[in-house]
């Protein structure tokens, strides 16, 4: 299973040698609700702070966002101006993560 957004970030913060109080300094978030995001007690932030936090982390922002149970702007913006994604998605949804590194693979030939 995969990791929650909030025990995610608490893993990444440690991981990098982060107090909670100088993670929040260098996010520019409250130590407070750090700590309750951690604990997975309230939502993630929003995307300003995500791109903030992957930046202070050195992770993807698209799948920190993706983590915190958003869609990053990019993809809203791709599915808009290109609503046949949508369908896209729903066919790779059926597929196993086998199949879909092969669809991937095979359409940047």
């Amino acid at each position: 299973m995969e990791k929650s957004f909030g025990i995610f970030i608490r893993d990444k913060r440690l991981e990098k040698g982060f107090t909670l109080r100088k993670f929040a300094a260098a996010t520019n978030i409250s130590p407070s609700f750090i700590s309750m995001m951690e604990r997975d007690e309230c939502q993630a932030p929003g995307e300003d702070k995500i791109k903030k936090i992957a930046e202070v982390l050195n992770v993807d922002e698209e799948q920190l966002t993706i983590l915190a149970g958003r869609l990053p702007e990019k993809v809203k913006d791709a599915i808009l101006k290109r609503p046949t994604l949508v369908r896209l998605l729903r066919v790779a949804d059926s597929k196993t993560e086998h199949e879909l590194k092969k669809i991937i693979e095979d359409a940047l030939k």
